[in-house]
């Protein structure tokens, strides 16, 4: 009993030491994590999603401004300071951040995420911006060793909870037959990474930097280091200058795989530095295996470089491209560091990382803004190679394009219409081509038909080969169709879509090959809508009025609502690609 007591009184005052030491953070969670807990329950909630996603990158943050006061030294209130500044900037990024679904959203969450694994790297490092010297490094390394740990032992903490509440939960709802929703199980989830995960890490931080140095290098550590991390390096660095020399004796081209083959020895090898750093000046094959690994790594970087100068000259610049070429930069520079400083700071590799990260995010140097940059003036190329682009204006020409250069430009307006970028060949245009009501998937199809005029070389394609039907026109027309039916669905533009309905699972499947959609009732198929009559009339005549296709069987009434279908003709044989609609359906 006392033993008992004991643990409560134990896990309440590390409860009360984290909450006293990150008060901020922790409210930030429980926000955060209530957002997570209607989400269980709203399927589309736009401004929950964009607050969920700023709260991501405000925690982090406001770990770094509580660890930055203490690493300063300063009075508690200065934390609170810091949480104001960080509301109002945190606030003025929710209001730029865009609904996910936006045209130019893909940019904008790729850099939120980028910041947020920079925020994370800042935790490693910022405790330690007073600290300096061999003894000082020392301590980051154990302050980092302490947060793997820590980071390994809450997910495993975190699973072992999980999996016990679910098994409880489970044995509860068969035994006594309580049909406990299965939004339940999630929420649970939700709140076991919301608040038990940030707690328990927070609880294991270590505040006292000093008592860092202390600590004796884990055996567990040494063990995996020498007989997985080195043995891996090896066979990595055996593989890549075996591959080099096969390259310098045949004359090959380097694979395109060979820059991320080079990333993962890289990655492998600095982890193996540093998870044996602290043993360098005590075993001395240790000393001479970090500097043969940095030595090994810088004409793999060069090797790196030819690979990715291969691609980029065919296939221009684009964001994958351009982080493996500043990942290389960085790579050299971290080696020649380790070979060249007498004290070897290992700061400096999370601090140029983070660095690295902020400044290739942003700007017109920044890596989405290079690789629209580098597509359009490929996009360029190509047309006036084929005789279509002239003192900076698209013009029309009676020259066949190769089937090749064709879809190179479709691939160039399928990259921009993905980052909304779409606008930089407009200009080329002498008149703009509306895109709006369209999707941002339709519009490089449609940019390549209308605005530029071309056709797959190899067969023609009808101009109103894709069409779209706005739901909105069809309301009033529809007011008096839509009775008698209980469920209301959306089918994207996969056409795959599976919806709980009581004890039942309905799954809408699009079948391309037979141009129908596919229903089933609890994996039994039901019925199918046929839309290839809808096809042929399109490619024919087009279509001026709302679609609408009923079903029904001795199991389902369906209407279904064609919004907007995407097709190719092809040989006289239509190639259905994509489907959006909306269905209302009866179960009898």
């Amino acid at each position: 009993m006392k033993l008992s007591i004991l643990s409560f009184s134990s896990i309440f005052e590390g409860l009360k030491r984290v909450m006293v030491r990150f008060p901020f953070t922790i409210t930030l969670c429980g926000i955060g994590t209530a957002i997570g807990v209607r989400l269980v329950h709203v399927e589309d909630d736009p401004i929950s999603m964009r607050l969920l996603f700023t709260l991501a990158l405000t925690v982090p943050v406001s770990v770094i401004v509580t660890l930055f006061v203490e690493a300063m030294g300063w009075r508690k209130e200065w934390s609170w300071f810091g949480a104001i500044v960080l509301i109002a900037l945190m606030s003025g990024y929710y209001t730029f951040l865009p609904e996910i679904d936006a045209p130019d959203a893909m940019i904008f969450y790729i850099r939120h995420g980028m910041w947020v694994v920079a925020s994370v790297l800042t935790v490693t490092f910022i405790l330690f911006v007073r600290e300096s010297g061999a003894q000082a490094v020392l301590r980051f390394w154990e302050f980092c060793r302490r947060l793997v740990f820590s980071t390994f032992l809450t997910w495993v903490w975190a699973l072992a909870i999980q999996f016990g509440i679910f098994a409880a939960l489970f044995a509860t709802d068969t035994l006594f037959d309580l049909e406990i929703p299965p939004e339940r199980y999630s929420e649970i989830w939700v709140v076991i990474v919301g608040l038990f995960c940030t707690t328990f890490f927070l609880s294991r931080l270590p505040k006292a930097i000093d008592a860092l140095e202390k600590a004796s290098y884990p055996k567990e550590v040494r063990l995996f280091s020498q007989f997985v991390l080195v043995p891996l390096v090896l066979v990595y660095f055996v593989i890549l200058y075996v591959y080099t020399a096969k390259i310098l004796l045949t004359g090959e081209w380097p694979q395109g795989q060979l820059a991320y083959i080079i990333l993962g020895f890289s990655a492998v090898g600095l982890l193996t530095y540093i998870t044996l750093f602290p043993l360098r000046e005590q075993v001395r094959w240790i000393r001479y295996a970090g500097i043969a690994l940095c030595v090994a790594m810088i004409p793999q970087a060069f090797m790196l470089f030819w690979s990715l100068w291969f691609r980029v000259s065919e296939y221009g610049v684009t964001e994958n491209r351009y982080f493996v070429f500043i990942f290389g930069l960085w790579l050299i520079g971290v080696s020649l560091y380790l070979l060249i400083r007498n004290v070897k700071d290992l700061r400096v590799i999370p601090v140029s990382l983070v660095v690295m990260i902020f400044v290739t995010s942003v700007g017109p140097w920044g890596a989405f803004s290079t690789a629209i940059r580098s597509q359009v003036d490929r996009l360029e190329s190509i047309l006036e190679q084929n005789g279509r682009f002239q003192e900076g204006k698209y013009v029309v020409s009676e020259i066949k394009m190769s089937e090749e250069d064709f879809s190179q430009v479709r691939a160039v307006l399928n990259f921009l219409e993905d980052r909304n970028a779409m606008a930089s060949v407009q200009g080329w245009l002498d008149e703009e081509v509306d895109l709006s009501g369209l999707e941002t998937w339709e519009q490089g199809e449609y940019m390549l038909e209308h605005g530029f005029g071309l056709t797959y070389p190899t067969y023609p394609v009808r101009p109103s080969a894709s069409t779209r039907i706005d739901y909105g026109h069809t309301n009033d027309s529809l007011a008096g169709k839509t009775s008698g039916y209980e469920y209301f669905f959306e089918i994207g533009r996969s056409g795959n879509e599976t919806y709980q309905i009581d004890d039942k699972i309905f799954m809408f499947d699009l079948n391309a090959e037979q141009q129908e959609i596919e229903m089933y009732l609890d994996e039994t198929w039901v019925g199918s809508i046929s839309l290839k009559e809808i096809l042929q009339d399109e490619a024919d005549k087009g279509l001026d009025d709302e679609v609408v296709l009923y079903l029904e069987t001795e199991q389902v009434k369906v209407m279904y609502i064609v919004k907007s279908f995407y097709a190719r003709e092809h040989n006289d044989s239509i190639n259905l690609n994509t489907t959006t609609g909306i269905v209302f359906l009866t179960i009898k």
